[in-house]
This record gives structure tokens, sequence and C-alpha cells, in this order.
């Protein structure tokens, strides 16, 4: 009776532990998130302002500072874009011929408000 449980015992080793070698040995692939384009954080500004105009002066008053974080946040992202080389073709891609006019004014904002 011992040595039917010292079998099955190793059995259930034998059995088991190349599976958790096996596991452990698996890399868990690492889920980037992509970071928002210039894009999505326009879109984002866009929605906020409409947000706002519902909103009562005071409301609008208390919100400011998470306006204008939003806007350091897409200033941030346009100068990232400009460093990396990003063409106005990329943006047309993204949101079309206004999508590029409005790149090109948010970028002389960026720089007045710096």
């Amino acid at each position: 009776m011992k040595g039917n449980m010292m079998k099955t015992l190793a059995l259930c080793f034998c059995l088991i532990f190349p599976v958790a070698v096996c596991l452990a040995q698996t890399e868990t692939p690492t889920t980037k998130t992509p970071e928002p384009q210039l894009y999505d954080h326009m879109l984002g500004m866009k929605q906020t302002q409409e947000q706002l105009l519902g909103r009562s002066p005071e409301e609008q008053e208390r919100l400011q500072p998470q306006v204008r974080q939003a806007e350091l946040q897409a200033c941030q992202r346009l100068r990232q874009d400009r460093q990396e080389g990003v063409q106005e073709d990329e943006y047309r891609r993204q949101g079309g011929d206004i999508f590029v006019a409005y790149v090109q004014q948010f970028e002389q904002y960026c720089e007045r408000i710096r």
C-alpha cells in the first residue's frame, strides 16, 4: 500500500513538474498601451470645450486648470511629433485637411503659451 502511494506521488510529480516548468519559462506577453495620438488629444479637447459651454461661468472657471492641462498635453504631443518627424500626411490620414489646418493653428498657439 505504501508502495502504491509512492508510485502515485511519483507519477503525479512527473506529470505536474514539466507543466510547472513550462509555465514558469513562458513569458507573458506585455501589452503596451499606445500613447494617444495628437488627433486623440484634439478630440478630447473639443469634447471638453463643448461640455464647458453648457456650464455656468463659475463652473467653467473652476474647470479651467483641467482644460489648461489638456492643452499642455496636446502641445507636448505636438512637439514630440515634430521631433519624431511626423509629416502633414500623417495628420491628413488621421483627420483630413481640416485637421492639418487645425494642427498648424494649434502649433502657433502652443508657441504663444510657452
